[in-house]
């Protein structure tokens, strides 16, 4: 059994890309600033968690979208609300999709995202998106913190927090969102999947006891602006 390959969506600049695994070792070259911290902090974030998802994870352009659905929020008439399904959410927050070839002789160790009776050792994905906890509760939370802004700029022109879902998210992000893992079809690996109503979703680990992710933190002199002050470094340098 091994990783195939992954699809990193929304995770910064990298819209939609593809990282395929070598059977031993993996390398990713390329000129300065073409995404290959981007690739690799993906990977950290939704497998090994070691770092935290921020809102400047998001790709930027995603953005737009998103605050549309919070600026139709605020109007009076709730029939104008927009983004009210998380189905309307997942085309633009951060997600990883992972596909595993497994053999049928290992079918005790992935049975629980085989997606039909019938598989005979397709390959099987999943995907983690980190979406809003409670869609509800984010629009009543967002709405109450801007309401009140809105009350102060009557009176006053003040640039206050939140001014706009962007800058709520900078400080709530953690509260408001989380990583679920939703099961992909496997007849349509090679195309885009939706996330529907009726696909699967996982209310544990999928990859728990399949595989682990290890991390050596690369140093260059250089403060990592995502690793949390006080976490025990497990740099090369430091091993040295």
């Amino acid at each position: 059994m091994k990783i195939s390959f992954v699809d990193i969506q929304n995770f910064r600049k990298l819209k939609h890309c593809r990282v395929e695994f070598a059977e031993e070792q993996t390398l990713l070259v390329g000129a300065n600033n073409s995404g290959k911290t981007s690739a690799t902090d993906a990977l950290i974030c939704f497998l090994d968690k070691g770092k935290k998802i921020t809102s400047t994870d998001f790709t930027l352009y995603n953005w737009v979208f998103l605050n549309k659905f919070a600026q139709s929020w605020m109007n009076q008439d709730p029939t104008v609300f927009t983004g009210l399904e998380l189905s309307d959410w997942q085309p633009y927050c951060p997600s990883l999709d992972v596909w595993i070839d497994a053999d049928v002789k290992e079918v005790q160790r992935v049975s629980h995202i085989i997606p039909t009776l019938k598989w005979n050792g397709e390959p099987l994905g999943v995907r983690l998106v980190y979406q809003p906890r409670d869609l509800d509760r984010l629009r009543e939370n967002y709405v109450r913190e801007r309401d009140a802004v809105v009350k102060v700029n009557r009176e006053k022109q003040l640039s206050l927090w939140p001014r706009d879902l962007k800058d709520y998210l900078k400080e709530k992000l953690h509260i408001e969102f989380e990583i679920k893992a939703y099961l992909l079809d496997p007849s349509r690996i090679d195309g885009s999947q939706t996330i529907t109503n009726e696909s699967i979703c996982f209310d544990v680990d999928p990859f728990k006891g399949l595989f682990r992710v290890d991390t050596i933190e690369a140093q260059r002199g250089f403060s990592d602006p995502h690793s949390e002050s006080g976490k025990p470094t497990n740099s090369l340098s430091s091993q040295l």
